[in-house]
């Protein structure tokens, strides 16, 4: 039987002096929970994720499936996150702090 991988896109946005933009879904997987329990991986299967990173100005505000947007400055990131948001916003700390490396070509 084949294994089933999921491919994601995950875009980090700063804005502000180096605030991070958090979402809120409204729709599922998560969307609107209020007791998000400690996930570490996607609960529909094995997923890959790319991540992107993105500068902008100007306020954010939620839409389609945003219920509600938020800034937060790296170093105080709510928690628990859902997924592996947490370990992906970790590492863009890391690469920030110049502690990884990510290729540009």
């Amino acid at each position: 039987m084949a294994r089933v991988i999921r491919l994601a896109v995950d875009l980090i946005i700063e804005l502000e002096a180096g605030r991070i933009l958090l979402i809120r879904r409204g729709n599922p997987p998560l969307g609107a929970a209020r007791r998000l329990r400690r996930v570490r991986r996607d609960p529909r299967g094995h997923t890959v994720s790319t991540v992107f990173l993105a500068r902008a100005r100007g306020t954010a505000q939620a839409g389609d499936d945003a219920v509600g947007v938020r800034l937060f400055p790296l170093e105080e990131l709510p928690s628990p996150l859902a997924f592996d948001h947490e370990r992906v916003l970790e590492d863009f700390g890391a690469f920030k702090a110049g502690r990884h490396h990510v290729p540009m070509d």
